[in-house]
């Protein structure tokens, strides 16, 4: 999947990713910040996300600070002045190891959630929602 500018997040090395110079840049000086000694005594964590960060961190500032069903709540009260419709389609599993699938529609747009309980199922849906409404 390409991100927003151009770069490819699948691919192993720093061409292969089309980094542009200033994205090599950091990403070089996030290697060179954690010394050989600390990335093999937990940097590797540290330096992990300093990199997931740079190649995502334009996503990442898209994504919603509050709870997914809130700001799905919010979004179609705002945007649609009416409000989320969650729906029980199916109970799966057993008793001991449930899984709920929900259906989430505002106006026309639909998902479907699953979870190991209602709640989870609803969130689920809702963040599906969130992914569907940030791809229009």
């Amino acid at each position: 999947a390409m991100i927003a500018n151009g770069t490819y997040p699948t691919a192993v090395s720093a061409i292969a990713l089309g980094l542009n110079a200033p994205e090599i840049a950091a990403m070089d000086e996030t290697w060179a910040e954690t010394p050989d000694s600390g990335y093999m005594e937990g940097g590797a964590d540290k330096f992990a996300k300093q990199f997931i960060y740079l190649l995502w961190s334009e996503q990442l500032n898209t994504l919603p600070q509050k709870d997914p069903k809130t700001f799905i709540q919010e979004y179609s009260q705002k945007k649609n002045k009416t409000i989320p419709q969650y729906k029980l389609i199916d109970e799966l599993g057993t008793k001991h190891k449930p899984k709920f699938l929900v259906e989430l529609k505002v106006n026309d747009l639909s998902v479907k959630g699953e979870g190991v309980s209602k709640q989870k199922a609803e969130i689920a849906a809702a963040k599906n929602m969130i992914k569907l409404i940030n791809l229009e």
